[in-house]
């Protein structure tokens, strides 16, 4: 069944145009009475470089549809698309609307869209095991129109996804005994069938057999099962995509209710059946539901049929409780999980961070190599106190990390962070031990003047009083005057401990949020991917937009911005930049991009210079009239 859109649109006739690519600086000063333009970035959650398999490529297609408060659909189409993909609308100021997007291969016959275009349908019939095509994406978005709005939407997908794996040696034991396997298929019983696209819930109900397909040749599974914070790698057997029927919206856990592999030679002489040990397996939405195999010799799943092991990976979305009974048993001396749960934890003066724990009295002969993982949501109050870094061997690698799993708040307040260190981190690099999901809020915290020791392989990150690894908001901070303290630990390779980027005062990495209110901050660094808005009475030195592709630098009223710096990967990428109504930037600096068409100024922004393309401009409409 080919997925059926309209290809006409229903708009309003007060909306106006849907718009084919984004605005320029120019074209939005042309806007005028009720309307305005809305611009959607979109971007594919964690698509996975893991060569052929949930590597995203494969989606080039985007259908959508807006509609206004009262469930009017006002636009719809489909599109080709290569993400990140931008779509621009014109849409009446003041109004609520909710906007829908799905994404999938142009190629793929198993979805269809209803003609309100509110519901997707999957076509199990015929599907085939391992078909990386079945891949997609959807989103819903509900927005009320301000002046220029820019809305930054990351897709997720809708499905569970189900994995097999063996080691190289079962492989190769398999092949010892005469079986050269080379294809798979898999039984699923109770696979949802319908998407609400609006509100994310699932209905229907079928039994699905995805039919006998050759495996991907070369593709490895990658699952750290024994949560020892390295991922294993397994030979990729299957693979396949449903939506998981939960019952309630799709997206909580739940369990199949039954589950068959059927793995078949090359010659098809030979068909192994896996089904025992498989009851009541784990799916969910947007996770990975992998299965494989353990015990001696690599392990027995073809040669004995039994000994599984299966585990929930949250690498898509994180939105799983990951827990780890015993991990604050080896620790003396440290707020437990219960001590922290939900609780506030008023710090005393004269206390120390070691490794990101707070501790008194210190340990003697401290010896903890891990960032803290704390699982509960909590508070740490400092009491207007100042909190002392305690040195410690540089060869440990470690961060000073805050951080709670699966999307729990982390509050660090009144606190004066003093000392030499590897910097705050809100979450934990890499999301360790599946958890890659940090909601961190700074209030009235200082780090001033502090030493940062750089350790990062090859310098190739900036280095920072304050890193966000999540969703990270500071309010009525203070952090500047950071500085690099060097490399001074002989177990470093020095060659691999100098740094590249030079040391700033907050980092803000790829793919993450950090939200500035009411701060004074020394400079920043925003990587390709990253978000930043300044707020309020915001006042900062410098930003430095690196390679900006599909990240967003905001400043908005009443913020002061001394230098904004921008720079974009390649001229195939232009950086998106807003400078709202009553913000200040004292020097815009643009000698290093070639497009300005996502880069917009309002009215009523104060600019004092511009430099573009080697040109200095002491007006925003000098600089507007060259662009012509």
């Amino acid at each position: 069944m080919k997925m059926k859109t309209k290809r006409t649109f229903a708009m309003f006739a007060a909306v106006g145009m849907l718009l084919s690519t984004s605005c320029s600086i120019d074209e939005a000063l042309k806007l005028s009475g009720n309307e305005t333009l809305v611009t959607f970035s979109l971007e594919l959650e964690n698509a996975m470089s893991t060569r052929a398999i949930s590597d995203g490529t494969g989606v080039n297609e985007l259908i959508y549809a807006i509609f206004d408060g009262r469930g009017n659909r006002v636009a719809e189409s489909d599109a080709a698309a290569e993400f990140p993909f931008e779509k621009t609308f014109s849409l009446i100021k003041g109004e609520q609307y909710t906007a829908v997007f799905w994404a999938q291969n142009k190629e793929c016959n198993a979805y269809s869209i209803s003609d309100d275009y509110k519901t997707i349908t999957v076509n199990y019939d015929d599907a085939l095991n391992n078909d990386e095509s079945r891949d997609a994406f959807f989103k819903a978005e509900t927005f009320t129109v301000t002046e220029g709005t820019n809305i930054n939407v990351v897709l997720k997908r809708p499905f569970a996804q189900l994995n097999l794996g063996i080691t190289e040696q079962e492989w190769q034991n398999a092949k010892n005994v005469g079986f050269e396997l080379a294809s798979s298929s898999v039984e699923i019983k109770k696979a949802a069938t319908t998407l609400n696209l609006v509100d994310g819930s699932v209905g229907g109900e079928t039994n699905v057999t995805f039919k006998s397909n050759n495996i991907l040749d070369n593709e490895y599974l990658t699952v750290d099962i024994n949560c020892d914070g390295k991922a294993e790698e397994y030979k990729y057997i299957s693979m396949c995509y449903f939506l998981a029927n939960d019952n309630v919206d799709g997206a909580s856990q739940t369990t199949l209710d039954g589950l068959k592999f059927l793995l078949s030679s090359e010659d098809g002489s030979k068909t192994i059946e896996l089904q025992d040990g498989l009851a009541n397996a784990p799916v969910q939405r947007n996770y990975r539901t992998n299965i494989v195999s353990y015990g001696a010799n690599g392990g027995n799943i073809i040669t004995d049929n039994i000994n599984v092991e299966i585990s929930l990976d949250p690498l898509y979305d994180g939105e799983h409780t990951f827990t780890d009974e015993n991990v604050w048993e080896e620790y003396a001396g440290i707020y437990t999980e219960e001590a922290l749960a939900g609780m506030t934890i008023n710090i005393p003066g004269g206390w120390h961070i070691r490794n990101g724990y707070i501790i008194e009295p210190m340990p003697e002969n401290w010896t903890a190599e891990s960032s803290p993982l704390y699982i509960n949501a909590y508070t740490i109050d400092g009491n207007n106190n100042t909190i002392t870094f305690e040195p410690y061997k540089y060869n440990f690698v470690v961060k000073n990390a805050f951080a709670a799993a699966d999307s729990k708040d982390v509050i660090i307040k009144n606190i004066t962070f003093a000392g030499e260190h590897f910097g705050v981190y809100g979450g934990v690099y890499g999301g360790v031990k599946g958890r890659n999901n940090y909601n961190t809020v700074l209030e009235n915290v200082k780090i001033i003047d502090n030493g940062i020791y750089c350790y990062n392989d090859n310098g190739n990150i900036p280095m920072s009083a304050f890193s966000n690894l999540g969703t990270a908001t500071l309010n009525d901070c203070t952090i500047k005057g950071s500085y690099w303290v060097g490399e001074k630990d002989l177990n470093v390779n020095a060659t691999n401990a100098y740094n590249i980027y030079g040391i700033y005062d907050v980092f803000v990495p790829n793919n993450k949020m950090t939200t500035i209110n009411n701060s004074i901050i020394g400079s920043i660094n925003v990587n390709n991917h990253g978000h930043l808005t300044i707020s309020g009475t915001s006042t900062i030195d410098k930003i430095d937009a690196n390679a900006l592709v599909n990240g967003t630098v905001t400043i908005n009223e009443n913020s002061k911005v001394a230098l904004l710096n921008v720079n974009e990967y390649s001229d195939k990428y232009a950086p998106t930049v807003n400078i709202k109504a009553g913000a200040i930037v004292e020097t815009l600096q643009l000698n290093s991009i070639a497009k300005t068409s996502k880069i917009t100024i309002e009215e009523g922004a104060t600019i004092t210079k511009i430099i573009y393309k080697g040109v200095e401009y002491s007006s925003i409409n000098d600089f507007k009239n060259s662009l012509n």
